[in-house]
């Protein structure tokens, strides 16, 4: 099954509930522990945010230097402090990179969903789904078409029911995902899927009858199964609904939207799961897992080279920040850099 619903680029079956109108980290503390979480990992989500380091930072802000101590930063996908600091790290390396493309009418950027059916084992889903999109990407078909994207894998659902499925970034020609059939009503061939009843109908919007025939899946579909031999619903699309001024828009011409769009996908969300314990499942599933990843021209980014040719700016890596262990240091610093900041004292 297939869709080419243009009212939303995602393709999630399942819904989203919260676990509670307040999520205590120390619950989920708990039931990290009970499904074998790693217990260095726990304690490093309990301290992040409110455990001071044992070093300052000499920070130079407009000719005044700055001392203060940081708190520590666990740096775990799971963690609710750190997941808005990886956001934006991401985003700063992605983001020049999408705007630098050149978008005509034969490339462009687009969303690709991929939703196979729902699965019991969580890890070997994430496994699964990993290893097919990989072997969809090495087609002869899909490689003329797609020449790179950034996808993650999302999970939502339950113990025991996981949805498990991709949201990626495409940068490439267009791929044809309509649905073909008959409508032995209005006589046309285009056809659309109704997620919630499970049945095809007319595309028309005159007709939208069900009584169709002769359905056929698209080309991406079937390239897909060709290579999974799995069910899937897959969505693409090219535009997005800015719900802000009620209008469509073009991707290629909203960058900052398309990296923000993929990047909510890898933040901490609690409303993705039912029960602390479910969270807790997703986050032994993922631990050590690389969340975000990328293909093609993307998987060659070389953040070096993009620092030397001064597309990326210094400040992105924090440069402007100076690490001490103690006193001595930051008066080494101070003699050595042969500066004189009125106010500032050790």
């Amino acid at each position: 099954m297939d869709s080419n619903d243009s009212q939303s680029p995602e393709g999630s079956l399942l819904g989203s509930n919260v676990i509670s109108s307040h999520f205590d980290i120390n619950l989920f503390a708990l039931e990290l522990e009970k499904v074998g979480y790693p217990k260095k990992s726990i304690q490093s989500l309990l301290d992040c945010g409110h455990k001071p380091v044992d070093y300052k930072l000499l920070k130079e802000e407009e000719g005044n230097l700055f001392l203060f101590t940081p708190t520590y930063k666990c740096t775990l996908t799971i963690c609710p402090v750190c997941a808005k600091i990886r956001s934006n790290r991401i985003r700063r390396e992605i983001l020049p990179f999408l705007k630098s493309l050149s978008y005509d009418k034969t490339y462009y950027l687009y969303f690709l969903t991929i939703s196979p059916r729902n699965c019991s084992n969580l890890e070997e889903g994430m496994k699964i789904i990993r290893k097919n999109y990989q072997k969809f990407l090495r087609l002869k078909e899909v490689k003329d078409k797609i020449i790179a994207s950034i996808y993650v894998i999302e999970v939502t659902g339950t113990e025991s029911n996981w949805h498990v499925h991709i949201h990626a970034i495409v940068y490439g020609k267009y791929f044809d995902n309509k649905i073909r059939g008959h409508c032995n009503k209005c006589g046309q061939n285009l056809m659309a899927y109704d997620k919630t009843t499970e049945q095809y109908y007319c595309a028309n919007s005159k007709c939208n009858s069900k009584d169709v025939s002769n359905i056929k899946h698209s080309k991406l579909v079937r390239l897909w199964v060709k290579t999974s031999k799995q069910e899937v619903n897959m969505h693409v699309t090219s535009k997005y609904f800015d719900k802000r001024n009620k209008v469509w828009r073009y991707t290629k011409d909203h960058p900052e939207f398309v990296i923000n769009y993929l990047l909510k996908y890898i933040s901490m969300d609690k409303n993705k799961f039912q029960t602390y314990k479910d969270f807790a499942l997703y986050a032994k599933a993922t631990h050590n897992k690389r969340l975000l990843n990328k293909t093609g021209i993307f998987y060659r980014i070389n953040l070096k080279e993009l620092y030397k040719r001064g597309i990326l700016k210094k400040a992105h890596r924090n440069s402007n920040y100076q690490y001490f262990h103690s006193t001595s240091q930051i008066t080494e610093f101070y003699k050595n850099k042969n500066k004189y900041v009125k106010g500032f004292e050790i």
